[in-house]
């Protein structure tokens, strides 16, 4: 249901931002984690699956749940402080509380790194907002995606 440019450059934009060496502070771990955060934070059940399968090669199956159900990892120290930066960052569109700063700085999350976060968190806020659509237009779910995330309990999800 996207036209052959868009898919390209829907495509693109998340394998350039995936490849290593894409940003100073992260790799496609972390950046897994903000895209899980950040669709949490705007219910797009199709990026959270895609984005739990991203997780689940390098966190827990519990850190893993809980950002996909809205929660922070408590397993995981980095994948926390990643998850806090990115809620904020969506939560105040880019805007940072003085206290919420503070906080971060504390965390070592620099105001460079912040800014890689809020791009990151723009990026795929814009996809959650498509790929929202496209599941209210009757797109199918892969089947790739229907035995992870919150398709997995859902009527998307894989029938043996």
């Amino acid at each position: 249901m996207m036209t052959p440019k868009l898919l390209l450059t829907v495509l693109k934009t998340y394998t350039t931002a995936m490849a290593p060496g894409a940003f100073e502070h992260f790799d496609a771990e972390a950046i897994e984690t903000v895209y899980a955060a950040v669709s949490s934070s705007n219910n797009c059940e199709m990026c959270l699956s895609f984005h739990a399968m991203g997780m689940g090669q390098t966190l827990s199956p519990e850190d893993c749940k809980l950002i996909v159900d809205g929660g922070l990892p408590t397993q995981n120290e980095r994948a926390r402080t990643i998850a806090i930066a990115a809620k904020y960052a969506i939560c105040h569109k880019g805007l940072l509380l003085e206290r919420e700063q503070q906080y971060l700085e504390s965390m070592g999350v620099s105001k460079e790194m912040y800014g890689e976060i809020l791009f990151l968190c723009g990026q795929i806020h814009a996809n959650n907002m498509l790929m929202v659509y496209l599941i209210q237009q009757g797109v199918a779910v892969e089947e790739m995606l229907q035995a992870v995330g919150p398709f997995a309990s859902t009527v998307y999800a894989k029938k043996e």
